[in-house]
């Protein structure tokens, strides 16, 4: 029942597939439904990747690169804290504790169990320098778009 996935593109789920086959007495019903879970995530990947997007890419690829290691969360628990008195700063503390929580989670217990190299950095090299096309030109075929944040490590 294992199908063979390009490690390339093997996700998370795939990966839990794989282990939920592997157990003893694992069920075949939850690694195929890991199974179409990873399909979906990389029909959606691949849809994303071809959707030329001229005036998004560089504002989300800023808040893409803010909101690595957390400082866009840290950043707005800070806001809340200054501006929220005593009820913020403990909102605020609750945010930075379910951060650090989740970072561990999936940093120390998820991401072990499936690892995958990375996109090929030159490849996003290149989709990094291709041409912005103008309001209203007919856009080239344009070359796959990877992401660059840490986030997909």
């Amino acid at each position: 029942m294992t199908q063979p996935v390009d490690s390339q593109k093997e996700t998370i789920a795939d990966a839990l597939a794989r282990r939920v086959e592997a157990r003893p007495g694992g069920t075949p019903r939850w690694a195929e439904a890991f199974r179409e879970l990873a399909a979906v995530d990389r029909a959606v990947y691949d849809a994303v990747a071809r959707t030329p997007t001229p005036e998004l890419d560089r504002p989300v690829r800023r808040l893409s690169d803010a909101a690595n290691n957390s400082r866009l969360w840290l950043g707005i628990a800070a806001a809340i804290a200054l501006a929220g008195g005593g009820r913020g700063r403990r909102a605020a503390l609750e945010g930075v504790v379910a951060i650090g929580v989740t970072s561990a989670t999936v940093n120390l217990g998820v991401k072990p169990l499936a690892s995958r190299r990375r996109p090929d950095p030159t490849v996003a090299a290149a989709c990094d320098r291709l041409p912005q096309r103008q309001h209203g030109e007919r856009a080239e075929p344009r070359a796959r778009r990877h992401p660059r944040s840490e986030h997909f490590a």
